[in-house]
């Protein structure tokens, strides 16, 4: 996490790292760090795979562990264990992230993690979340199955950069 923190992000770019399944961390150019879906953990095996009788392992190894992330923005798409995951939510240094975002069913499942309500902010299809020089625009995303019908994508801006008109 040390060298994502330390890398160079040049005026007019931004740069991203895949953390595995549909996770990623953003960095912009005036170092804020954001990450979605961040699933750093085998917490789905453990919570489904034996009684569904699947194998749920993740396909790659964990990158970050939970308590080595230091993201200022923490965002999730949709509630589902694997982009909401109890696992890294729970174990990861809540109080040096600024904000948890996404939908609201994502939104109660961060307070039942105990993150601290005040951080907690509901995004919306259509709402925008201004974090200094980036931009993320709430867009529809149609639900995969009927266990969460409250899903997002996320449009994100860097100023002056990728995304930005």
């Amino acid at each position: 996490m040390a060298s994502v923190r330390r890398f160079p992000v040049e005026k007019g770019t931004a740069v991203l790292w895949w953390l595995g399944q549909n996770g990623f961390l953003f960095r912009s150019p005036r170092g804020l760090t954001l990450s979605v879906d961040a699933y750093l953990t085998n917490s789905v095996q453990a919570l489904h795979g034996d009684r569904l009788g699947l194998d749920l392992n993740r396909r790659v190894p964990v990158f970050i562990e939970p308590e080595e992330l230091d993201v200022d923005y923490f965002l999730c798409t949709h509630s589902h264990d694997d982009h909401a995951d109890p696992g890294t939510i729970s174990r990861l240094r809540q109080e040096s992230v600024t904000l948890f975002g996404g939908p609201g069913l994502t939104c109660a499942k961060y307070r039942r993690l105990g993150v601290e309500p005040s951080k907690v902010r509901q995004l919306y299809a259509g709402g925008r979340l201004e974090a200094g020089d980036v931009t993320v625009e709430g867009m529809f995303a149609l639900p995969t199955d009927d266990t969460d019908l409250d899903h997002l994508g996320f449009f994100i801006t860097f100023e002056n950069g990728p995304g930005s008109t």
